[in-house]
């Protein structure tokens, strides 16, 4: 009976050994769990989701917030999501106050309502509580980081000048623009500064940043102000501007955009260098080489470095086409087959030039100024039939040539191939443009066009599809000047008699009962007469 207890107590203890194992695992596990949960707690998720529930609260216990209205299906959204939530992880990392939210707008929809959600994302920036304004700003991390940090600090720090050097420093190897004033605090002088960096707090054209530092009491608030920019820019560019000029808040703003401009740039963006920039710089247009050998890209630095001192109504740039976007590439009528070039960006026109000699180039922005040049369109391969069931069908590269003849009657149908209204609108323009053939009126110098303007370009400004726009047959320099743009309902009956009542080669004919419904040929005199005047 002895071994049996024995074997009894051995199982036993075993269990009891076996229990206990478990129990600190168990336990050990527990306390893992814990811990999973304390770094949980300590580590938030950058990005707050909030709910109907939760939403108004937040806002108002947060100085800060910038909220994305989202959809879960949304491709953009999708596309923003890893950009959102690195930019929230840098603001947090640097102690920033600006919080970052997001709502699922299919979700909760009353939200959506109330800030009038229309697509997505939509972002909406909100402070102290108050009603929200529409974020505007770049779609990715350092962007969005950027115009949250410009808005969370005064756009002017005060500081000692002992302290300046190092704030300099720090800022330049941050590639940012470093302004630094000397001014008597709530002197005009720094008034004016205050409001001209204010004025710059969404300037896209480069980083910027503002210092004051006070006078002492007896300076001269005139006489002792002065301001200085120190630029980021390699050499042979200078490194510090100081300022000359009138101490007027848009005369300030305007010198320090001014001053962010190297002789010749090593990069382009649209945002620095467009019409409207250079508009806002006093400059004439911007002259861009764009290349894609390394061996093309110095000539043509050389060449603009020879060039720029020369021409000062000019902002020079030079960029590979490789950190182009498409974009871009459009913006300045450049192929990457086809470079080197030099493109000319002036009077809201484009403008290529390949002879990349100096002699030609400063020819060049002479004839562009002067309006003799020629600009450049885009325009797309010949269409494998010029007349498409009556309709003729333009390329950037024919437009000029169909439509600016004084002998021809054009009305054109500018449209893109995704559009529903383009698509609808499709029968009846080949209806059109059939009867005409049938009328006889192709033989009087009527033209039916169309042109597919994602494909093409022309000196039309095309804002909508369809666009329909009608050219008379006049002098060249006056088809622009008097066309017309088609209002009217897209049927064939009010297009058929639009196009009779405005044709200058078809003054006097009248349409056949049954065929249109066009007014009386004294209402269309009267009305030709009336537009002639107007004009």
């Amino acid at each position: 009976m002895a071994a049996p207890v024995r074997w009894s107590l051995l199982l036993l203890f075993l269990s009891l050994l076996a229990i206990f194992a478990a129990s600190e695992a168990s336990g050990q596990e527990g306390a893992d769990l814990d811990e999973d949960d304390e770094d949980e707690d300590e580590f938030p998720e950058s990005v707050k989701t909030l709910t109907d529930s939760t939403f108004q609260e937040f806002i108002k216990t947060n100085e800060r917030v910038l909220v994305e209205f989202y959809a879960p299906w949304c491709g953009h959204c999708q596309q923003l999501e890893p950009q959102y939530n690195k930019a929230a992880d840098a603001l947090r990392m640097e102690g920033a106050k600006t919080m970052l939210a997001k709502v699922d707008a299919t979700a909760e929809t009353a939200l959506a309502e109330q800030y009038q959600v229309q697509s997505y994302p939509t972002l909406k920036y909100f402070v102290g509580g108050g009603d929200p304004v529409d974020y505007d700003g770049p779609r990715e991390a350092d962007g969005i980081a950027e115009w949250l940090r410009k808005r969370e600090t005064p756009a002017v720090e005060e500081m000692k000048e002992s302290e300046v050097d190092a704030w300099v420093q720090k800022h330049l190897e941050a590639k940012a623009f470093a302004t630094v004033a000397y001014v008597k605090k709530k002197s005009a002088r720094a008034k004016a500064f205050a409001k001209a960096a204010e004025s710059l707090v969404d300037y896209k054209g480069a980083k910027l940043r503002f210092a004051a530092v006070w006078l002492p009491k007896a300076a001269d608030p005139k006489k002792d102000a002065r301001l200085a920019i120190s630029r980021p820019l390699g050499d042979p560019e200078a490194k510090k501007l100081d300022f000359s000029g009138s101490w007027t808040d848009t005369g300030l703003a305007k010198w320090i955009k001014q001053s962010t401009y190297a002789l010749v740039g090593e990069s382009f963006t649209l945002t620095k260098y467009s019409g409207e920039a250079m508009q806002e710089v006093g400059a004439k247009g911007s002259v861009i080489g764009i290349f894609g050998e390394e061996d093309a890209g110095r000539a043509l630095a050389s060449l603009m470095q020879k060039v720029a001192p020369g021409e000062s109504q000019w902002r020079f740039a030079t960029s590979p086409s490789s950190k182009l976007e498409q974009s871009d590439l459009d913006a300045l009528g450049a192929r990457p087959d086809t470079l080197p070039q030099i493109s000319v960006l002036c009077h809201e026109k484009k403008y290529v030039l390949k002879d990349t000699t100096e002699e030609a180039l400063k020819q060049f922005l002479a004839d562009v100024l002067a309006k003799k040049a020629k600009p450049y369109y885009k325009s797309a391969a010949p269409p494998s039939q010029a007349v498409e069931d009556g309709v003729t069908v333009l390329t950037g590269d024919t437009f000029e040539k169909v439509v600016l003849d004084a002998k021809k009657d054009v009305f054109v149908e500018f449209y893109a191939p995704w559009c529903g209204h383009c698509k609808k609108l499709a029968p009846v323009w080949t209806q059109l443009a059939e009867k005409v053939e049938k009328l006889g009126y192709a033989k009087k110098g009527v033209v039916v066009a169309k042109m597919d303007a994602t494909e093409n370009e022309c000196e039309e400004q095309v804002s909508g599809y369809p666009s329909l726009i009608f050219y008379p047959a006049v002098k060249k320099e006056k088809k622009f000047r008097q066309k017309l743009i088609y209002q009217g309902a897209r049927d064939f009956d009010p297009l058929l008699d639009f196009l009779v009542e405005n044709a200058v080669n078809l003054e006097g004919v009248e349409l056949t009962e049954g065929v249109g419904k066009q007014a009386s040929l004294v209402d269309r005199e009267r009305s030709k007469k009336k537009r002639k005047q107007e004009l």
